[in-house]
């Protein structure tokens, strides 16, 4: 979490590698499979014409449908396309299936597009099976790689930071983002660059969310807690969540200079127009995940929140004041995102303790309650979730060189990641669905 620090905003770029609709590996072999897909255009009469072999595992009818994608990897919307034919909701398995559409003049070098075809068996997942996935030797690998001073002061450590995150996004085959910047408010200018990996939804009217974490660190902050938990619990939900195909967007964001006064996401947001924030749908970020302990005593709660949070008090006073739970803060607005993460952490992980704050407008009347990267969402009306271990209302190396592996808990990390992983499978909504891509060819070069 930052310090307070005036600071000035720059114009900013954001530079983006995208990929068309891809396969999802990790359970493949049980979903539904296209072969033998053919695109044929008569371009003279202005018809597309697709062949296609479609096989699931259980013969069921399938639910099929087509759409075209330009060179970027974004449908093309066009009202002047209807496709007819072996597609829709009770699509037999079997051979030789045919869709076809007639498609109007104002589609020009139709050639250049590619068709996606999307078949789902409509299968359920057992998401207790999912979690099961989250590796706490994993996560404790890439803290290992990530921990230590993240900033200006160690340029070689944030750039091994950031060779991990990409890589982690690489490694799972999705689409990564970059998002260079500079901040202008201290002595001398300091570079940033905010790191943004994504799983693509495969519906046809996509929401997008966002699990973030910020990856820089305060001044000789060993960085461990401080946020190498944050970043390493968010890379691992990224690694499994990414197997499976989504009907809603998720960006992994990993943010540049929070402890400069939340520049990165701040940056993040300035590049969107109102219609890119409008789409989405929740954020949750994840800052200091990792100190946790069973002492009594071990856990401070505000003076100036007790009277605002009496049964939050109670049941730490009660516990004799142990710092052995997770915090979670939203304002009136992301309700629905606390009560998500309450509910799943409930019935997936009930070991876990979660203590929950609830705050009015956008937290300005507990500034305490804002030092973090949610606030910039909090601000923009967009839903966020704050989950955390308390700061330095619990971790008594907040921001000091002792901030190490040594202190971290890292069932307690798993534990909380699970409840990430499960919240985030229900807001984006896994599919059984297989997404297939072929090039078109015109009839007349055949």
């Amino acid at each position: 979490m930052h310090n307070v620090l005036n600071f000035i905003l720059l114009p900013i770029y954001l530079f983006s590698v995208d990929s068309p609709c891809k396969e999802n590996a990790l359970d493949a072999g049980i979903r539904p499979a296209v072969s033998n897909m053919q695109a044929i255009t008569n371009a003279a009469g202005h018809r597309l014409v697709i062949t296609y072999d479609i096989s699931s595992k259980d013969k069921s009818p399938l639910s099929i449908s087509v759409e075209l994608i330009n060179s970027k990897g974004l449908p093309l919307h066009s009202t002047g396309i209807t496709f007819k034919g072996d597609l829709g909701a009770l699509v037999r398995p079997g051979n030789h299936k045919t869709i076809y559409c007639d498609y109007p003049d104002t589609i020009e070098q139709i050639g250049n597009y590619q068709v996606c075809i999307r078949a789902d068996d409509r299968a359920t997942f057992d998401l207790q099976e999912i979690l099961s996935k989250v590796d706490t030797a994993r996560i404790r690998k890439r803290m290992e790689s990530i921990a230590g001073i993240r900033n200006d002061l160690n340029i070689k450590g944030k750039e091994t930071a950031k060779k991990e995150i990409a890589g982690s996004f690489i490694h799972d085959k999705m689409e990564v983002m970059r998002q260079p910047f500079v901040y202008d408010g201290m002595k001398e200018k300091v570079d940033g660059e905010n790191l943004i990996g994504r799983i693509k939804a495969q519906g046809t009217d996509p929401k997008r969310y966002l699990l973030c974490a910020h990856y820089d660190t305060y001044q000789n902050c060993g960085g461990a807690d401080d946020n190498a938990s944050g970043i390493a619990a968010m890379l691992e939900v990224a690694e499994i969540l990414s197997g499976y195909a989504l009907e809603h967007t998720v960006d992994f964001a990993a943010w540049d200079l929070e402890e400069y006064g939340l520049v990165g996401s701040t940056k993040y947001l300035e590049a969107k127009t109102q219609q890119q924030k409008n789409e989405i749908g929740g954020v949750i970020n994840m800052d200091m995940v990792g100190y946790y302990s069973d002492v009594p005593n071990s856990q401070v709660f505000p003076e100036e929140l007790k009277g605002v949070f009496p049964e939050q008090y109670k049941a730490i006073s009660t516990d004799r004041f142990r710092g052995n739970f997770a915090v979670s803060i939203a304002t009136e607005h992301s309700t629905p995102l606390s009560r998500l993460y309450d509910s799943c952490a409930s019935a997936y992980v009930p070991g876990l303790k979660v203590i929950s704050l609830l705050i009015p407008g956008n937290g300005s009347d507990a500034p305490d309650l804002r030092r973090g990267d949610h606030a910039v969402f909090w601000d923009a009306g967009i839903m966020a979730l704050y989950l955390g271990d308390g700061a330095d209302t619990r971790n008594t190396h907040y921001h000091a060189a002792l901030d190490q592996m040594a202190d971290m808990n890292l069932t307690h990390i798993g534990n909380v990641t699970k409840v990430v992983l499960a919240s985030l499978a229900k807001l984006a909504v896994i599919h059984h669905t297989t997404a297939s891509l072929c090039t078109i060819s015109d009839l007349a070069r055949r």
